[in-house]
Parts: C-alpha cells; structure tokens; sequence
C-alpha cells in the first residue's frame, strides 16, 4: 500500500485530468486572444488600404503598413485571396475551436481521440508559421509590434500544446491531421468572402512621372496603374473640368511661373507623413 500511495502524487503531475483541463482552457484563451488580435490587424489593414492611419501598436503607422504591404504579403493575398491577417484568423479559429471541443469531450468523459495530434499539429503550423512571417518581415527590413504581439501569442500556445503532450497523444497522426486540415478549410471557407473584398496594395512605384521627361507616352503610363487608381484619376479629372474658375489668393510661397493655367496649392505639417510623400511627388511633378 505505501508503494501506491507514493506514486499517486507523480501520476497526477504527469497528466491528471485536472492538469490537461487546465492546459487546454489555457491553449483556448491564447487562441481567443490571437483570433481577436488578428481580426483587429485586418479591420487595421482595411483603414490603412482606404487612405487611412491604421494602429501599430508603439510604433509609426507606416511600419505596419510597410510590412503589410510587403512582396511577402501581397503574393500571399494575391494567391489565396486572404491576407496575411486573414490566414492568422484561419489559423486561431483552428487553434480555439481544437481545445475548446476536446474539453467538451473531456466533460463527457470521452477520450480525445485524434483532436489531442490535430492540436499538437495546429501548434506546429502556427510556429512554422511565425518563423516564416518574421523572416519576411525582417528581410523587409521592417517588424511592427502588432506583429509581434501576435507571435507571442502563437509562440505561447505552441509551448502550452508542447508542455501537454502526454495528456494530447490519442488516435493515429493521420487522422488528428486530416482533422485539423478540415477545420482549417471550414475556417477559410466562411473568411473567403471578405478576403476577395479586401483591397490589395497599389502598385503606385510603377507610376514614374520621369519617363514623360523624354517624351513618353501619357496614355501608357496611365495604364500601368492598378484600376482603381484609373477610377480615382478619371474621377478627378472630371472633377476638375466641370470645377468653376475662381480667382486664385496671393501665393505665399511661389514656384514657377504667376499665370500659368494650373497652380497647385500644397497644405503641409512638418510632422505629417503624409504631407512628406507629397513634398517628394510634388519634387518629381516638378
């Protein structure tokens, strides 16, 4: 009996039920929080794609939108039709919807089966996963915070799966992998719809006002923009001819000459990034 009671106590620290309840409550509260993390860095995205200053955590807009912007980014969105901040969202639906099922079986007194390998495998996809999206980012040259915080986040439920492994090890690792590859369709299914509607990075680099130095042709150029920015041109071009003529204030500042038929009026703050971007288009106009 003395032998017994001995090992009663290393059983339960080994993988008692308590203590894999425990993990996988932890594993879905880390996964909530990455799910609502990474929808917040989508709806960011959006205000920064419709000409807006999106959150980045301690650091400037222009950081996130730089690496949201990124080669990477774009070939990852033009490909699938999500995000990068989509496939995060996929990724944490995945990881939430996992734990939160296995302790409903847990409950029920019913064995995990093959969600204790898919979980094990979700965790291993998201580590992967944030080793990829770091690099690419630093290849960049740039990290922003938000994305930082998201790597935390998966880093840390990867290292809860990795400490539960005795109490997840269940049915054969093809079926926990077949499992967590069928969430993960569902989730990207039901995302697939906002993803498309999400707008894409413009391309503005391939717009260089310099090759009509030499004579090029206007018409060319012009086509070399993403349609939307053709639709915004063509908008202000209308604009512009059905505008009224009015008398033009003293310019306090003069470049050029006084009665050319176009003046344009620059508003500027020194502290305004975007009153930068368009000193230096202004420079190339010029």
């Amino acid at each position: 009996m003395s032998s017994t009671q001995t090992r009663r106590p290393e059983a339960r620290r080994a993988g008692s039920p308590r203590s894999g309840a425990g993990l996988l409550g932890a594993a879905a509260a880390l996964a909530a929080a990455s799910a609502f993390w990474a929808a917040f860095q989508w709806r960011e995205l959006l205000v920064a794609r419709r000409g807006g200053e999106p959150f980045c955590g301690f650091g400037e807009g222009d950081v996130c939108t730089a690496v949201w912007d990124s080669a990477f980014a774009n070939a990852v969105q033009h490909a699938t039709g999500l995000p990068v901040a989509g496939w995060g969202l996929v990724w944490s639906l995945v990881a939430l919807a996992l734990p939160v099922w296995a302790l409903v079986r847990r409950a029920s007194e019913r064995a995990p089966g093959a969600l204790g390998p898919a979980l094990l495998l979700t965790a291993l996809a998201g580590a992967v996963g944030v080793a990829l999206l770091a690099s690419a980012s630093l290849a960049e040259g740039q990290l922003c915070p938000t994305c930082a915080l998201t790597y935390l986040l998966v880093l840390a439920y990867a290292a809860i799966c990795w400490m539960g492994r005795r109490t997840l090890r269940g049915a054969a690792l093809r079926r926990g992998a077949a499992l967590a590859l069928g969430t993960a369709a569902a989730a990207f299914l039901a995302l697939l719809y906002p993803g498309l509607n999400t707008p894409h990075a413009r391309k503005d680099a391939a717009f260089d006002p310099r090759a009509l130095a030499g004579g090029g042709d206007l018409a060319a150029l012009v086509a070399t923009l993403p349609p939307d920015a053709r639709q915004e041109l063509s908008d202000a071009l209308a604009a512009f001819a059905h505008s009224e003529a009015r008398a033009l204030r003293p310019a306090r500042a003069l470049i050029g000459a006084p009665d050319a038929p176009l003046r344009v009026t620059e508003f500027a703050d020194v502290l305004c990034g975007h009153c930068a971007e368009l000193h230096h288009a202004l420079a190339q106009l010029v």
